[in-house]
Parts: C-alpha cells; sequence; structure tokens
C-alpha cells in the first residue's frame, strides 16, 4: 500500500466506525404539555403577522415622495466637492 492508500483507508475505517457509533446515541426531548395549545399559538402567530402585512403601507407624510425628477439629475452630476483637500494626488508629492 502507498502511503496515500493508507490515509484513504484510515479516513474510511474512521468513517464508518464515527457513522456506526453514532447509531447508538439517543436523542429525547422534553414532551410537550399540550400539542393544541402549541397549535393555537402558532396560529394566532401566523394571523398577527398577516394582519401587520396587510395594515402596512408607505408613510403617509410628503418627504418620502419625488420633489421632481431633478432631484435625481443632481444626483447624476455629483462628484467630490471642491476644495484645496480634493486635489490630484501624484506619487511625486511628500
Amino acid at each position: 500500500m502507498g502511503k496515500g492508500e493508507k490515509g484513504l483507508a484510515l479516513f474510511l475505517i474512521l468513517f464508518v466506525y464515527l457513522l456506526l457509533s453514532s447509531m447508538h446515541l439517543k436523542t429525547e426531548a422534553r414532551p410537550l404539555n399540550n400539542s393544541r395549545s402549541s397549535r393555537s399559538h402558532l396560529l394566532r402567530e401566523i394571523e398577527g403577522f398577516f394582519r401587520a402585512v396587510k395594515s402596512s403601507g408607505p408613510s403617509p407624510g410628503n418627504g418620502h415622495r419625488f420633489k421632481s425628477l431633478h432631484t435625481l439629475e443632481a444626483n447624476k452630476k455629483s462628484g467630490p466637492s471642491p476644495g484645496v483637500g480634493h486635489d490630484i494626488v501624484t506619487g511625486g508629492n511628500n
């Protein structure tokens, strides 16, 4: 057997051992006291969520509306503000 084959064989043996040993483990959960009450609670939460979605909508204020298309054009023409700190820096400046 080569070096790579030994590593693969060891990996497969460990993997099979892990699978077989995990089958012996048992998991337990605490019993649910009343499954009907949990269902009704879940249904109330879902109904509340859909009620909130149906009643929601855009804010009633005018602040969320566009005043005109000129506000969009101003954003297209934006750039760095004029000033000394925004000059083009070259590699020779120290």
